[in-house]
């Protein structure tokens, strides 16, 4: 094993151990692309169904003047899903992080006493 200089340093500004392919380095890099793919899918699925609105609403000015409802119904669904996705992320990691307001944080319930049941 040896210390690459700058790489894999962890907070106490010390490196990490890694092999010689850098697997650690493999393992951070790959979880983050996994990770920015989990929020540019639905941000796709989000614009393409915004897209499909659109066109389904312009289409019945070019058409005979009928509304193509099964495509805007389709794309409906596909912009709410993938906002719905970011939008619970965000607030997920904002929670976790504790920058949201109090109403929204999570709710400890009362612990109930104990009580010595000495016989």
């Amino acid at each position: 094993m040896r210390n690459l200089p700058g790489y894999g340093e962890n907070k106490g500004g010390k490196p990490q151990q890694l092999d010689h392919c850098g697997t650690r380095l493999m393992k951070t890099a790959f979880s983050r692309f996994i990770a920015i793919m989990l929020l540019v899918i639905p941000g796709f699925t989000a614009t393409y169904g915004f897209l499909a609105m659109k066109n389904a609403f312009f289409a019945q000015f070019e058409t005979d003047g009928a509304m193509q409802w099964g495509k805007f119904v389709l794309g409906f669904i596909l912009f709410l899903a993938g906002v719905a996705f970011i939008a619970g992320w965000v607030f997920y990691r904002d929670r976790k992080r504790n920058y949201v307001a109090p109403r929204f944080k999570k709710k400890r319930g009362k612990r109930p006493v104990r009580k010595n049941n000495v016989e």
